[in-house]
């Protein structure tokens, strides 16, 4: 009997690679001198304590954890039931999150992973499992039998985007019979997901239905401020009002921050949920503090000052180096150059931060950073990088090795004309995924670069292409590639610091890619106003159609999706056809139901999405 776990990688739910990654693999086969069904119960001892490792002390759906593990241990003993020999596999991983691949070259940026487990042999299965604790946002993909009962396969799939970064705990089992032997297998696998990776002080986190906005900045009276977006929209198919909230205010008592970094953490606090963490600088050092989730919106306790000689912002996220992946910060230092500092999550490594490693002292005075872990040097792993301002210069750097003396590149200078502290994220565009960066400009507003990573790109960047002048002077920005806009892809969403002011701007992720006017937060929304370009709705043909959308109180145009739901009339369900303010073609249809004066006619409706206005009815004109 065989087994293995096979862990795919998909985009918009097409697989991106030919090969598959495979783990736990495990050939067992009757031995007449090893018959070891006595193990059974050290197995399950040993997956109790996997799971004290992982989540001890917390519970998942609220049922205490040792129970879950409990749960497993006697689908175990169901597979090992009678037989005479048997065997237990296990590992652990960590995903890199959306838009990397544990890397095979060439490959595209992803947005799920599928877990299968399959088990086959010459002889007919018998018992067989799987299952994921806590199961949060992973999707059952069910279980399959096949060839007469030979072979069997259970798959998960796990949307890297909305998912949670975890851990989960994956158990599977199978056993086989024939006349003489019967064997039992169980593999069992505990996988993380690295969100986490790049820095910034605007996130969109796993928590909540489709991934809140979560946003932490410096307040002007010390300490810090936390603002939020429950992106549960209320008055559409998924409910909710796209409203922040906040300021919440907390850690007063550690005086003037300047600046900080968040991160939806990859492993810790409830099962399935992690916590928020952020790095802040107050003076020359660091500070780490983190929230646990469903707790206060103000309670983030302060777990660790560290280092000194900082000045500039902190940029911190989680990479997946380690069994739970080490948190990472780079930040400018005082007296030139950059500081790099790492945290050690593991089990048993007392969450001990280790440096300062400090490197590029020759470029002088650094001014601001942005770090990612991009989906390029050691498979599996990726490579730390850095884009710092340095003047009016922006300068790209790459860690050239994993452990120290760590050794980084030389500056690579390819934007001048900037200000304050830049935001960059390795995106989904292209197959391997493009550099995407936003920028301060002294004259005002924001300039976006962007690098094609693909293979046979000679890996420049592109810009500046410059956006929001109206929002004057920007101390600093955060960029995100969020879950809105086209599968697969992915709309640019953007948090500004204006003074004592914060901005909300969104790029729609299909030509020609325009940005959103700001929506500053602690000003009233505007209301969105819609029209149509007058026509004659045809039924069952082509008719041209252009939604016009424009902020009521500005008049200024807004870009939006529009959507159609045909499904009442026979159609396809709700999905996008066009955009606001430029023309789409569609054909229309209707159904007829009821009889006599009892018949009515039933009509397709429309409605208009845009993040930042929510959602807003179409009236078509059939009535």
């Amino acid at each position: 009997m065989e087994s293995q776990i096979e862990i795919n990688f998909f985009r918009g739910g097409t697989p991106v690679q030919q090969e598959v990654m495979v783990i736990n693999y495990t050939s067992q086969h009757p031995d007449i001198t090893d018959v070891g069904i006595g193990e059974i119960f050290q197995w399950v001892s040993d997956v109790i304590s996997l799971g004290k490792d992982i989540y001890a002390g917390f519970t998942t759906g609220g049922k205490a954890w040792l129970d879950v593990v409990k749960d497993v241990g006697n689908l175990v003993k169901d597979v090992f039931a009678g037989k005479n020999q048997g065997t237990n596999v296990g590992d652990r991983i960590i995903l890199l999150g959306p838009g990397a691949l544990p890397a095979w070259p060439g490959i595209e940026a992803v947005d799920e992973a599928r877990v299968t487990f399959r088990a086959w042999s010459e002889d007919d299965l018998t018992t067989s499992f799987g299952r994921v604790d806590p199961v949060g946002k992973i999707i059952d993909l069910e279980e399959r039998r096949y060839n007469e009962n030979h072979g069997y396969e259970r798959s998960f799939s796990i949307p890297l985007k909305n998912a949670a970064p975890g851990p989960y705990f994956f158990s599977f089992g199978s056993g086989d019979k024939d006349s003489f032997y019967k064997v039992g297998v169980t593999s069992l696998l505990t996988l993380g997901i690295a969100q986490a990776r790049h820095s910034g002080f605007f996130i969109q986190s796993a928590l909540g239905s489709r991934g809140n906005f979560e946003v932490v900045v410096p307040r002007a009276g010390g300490g810090l401020s936390y603002f939020w977006r429950d992106n549960f929209w209320q008055g559409n198919p998924l409910g909710g009002n796209l409203d922040w909230h906040g300021p919440v205010d907390f850690a007063a008592d550690i005086g003037h921050v300047d600046s900080a970094s968040l991160i939806h953490n990859n492993n810790f606090g409830a099962p399935g949920l992690g916590n928020l963490e952020l790095v802040a600088r107050t003076g020359d050092r660091l500070v780490d503090l983190w929230h646990p989730s469903g707790t206060s919106a103000d309670n983030w306790p302060v777990s660790a000052f560290f280092g000194s000689g900082a000045s500039g912002n902190p940029a911190l996220l989680q990479s997946a180096f380690g069994i739970r992946g080490r948190f990472e910060v780079v930040v400018p230092r005082a007296d030139g150059g950059m500081l790099y500092f790492w945290r050690d999550n593991d089990p048993g490594a007392g969450y001990m931060w280790h440096g300062p490693f400090i490197f590029a002292t020759d470029v002088g005075h650094v001014d601001g950073v942005a770090l990612i872990l991009s989906n390029f040097g050691t498979p599996g792993m990726g490579q730390l990088e850095v884009v710092a301002r340095i003047g009016n210069s922006l300068a790209h750097f790459r860690r050239l090795n994993d452990e120290p003396p760590y050794s980084w590149s030389g500056a690579q200078f390819f934007a001048e004309g900037v200000s304050g502290t830049p935001a960059w994220i390795q995106g989904w565009h292209g197959r391997v995924g493009n550099y995407e960066l936003v920028t301060p400009r002294p004259e005002g507003g924001l300039a976006h670069y962007w690098r094609n990573n693909d293979p046979g790109q000679n890996l420049t960047w592109n810009g500046p292409f410059e956006f929001a002048v109206q929002l004057g002077y920007v101390d600093s920005v955060s960029l995100i590639q969020s879950n809105y806009g086209t599968k697969g892809l992915g709309c640019l969403d953007v948090v500004a610091r204006v003074g004592d002011r914060l901005a909300h701007l969104q790029r729609i992720d299909v030509p020609p890619y325009s940005w959103s006017d700001p929506y500053f937060f602690e000003t009233p929304r505007g209301h969105l106003v819609l029209r149509l370009e007058p026509y004659q709705p045809p039924l069952s043909q082509p008719v041209r159609v252009t939604v016009f959308a424009e902020d009521g109180t500005t008049h200024q145009p807004v870009d939006c999706q529009v959507f159609i739901d045909s499904s009442r009339v026979g159609g396809l369900p709700r999905r996008m056809v066009g955009v606001t303010n430029r023309p789409f073609t569609y054909t229309f249809r209707l159904k007829t139901v009821g009889h006599g004066e009892d018949q009515e006619t039933v009509y397709p409706t429309g409605s208009v999405e845009c993040p930042i206005y929510g959602t807003s009815g179409i009236d078509f004109g059939f009535q």
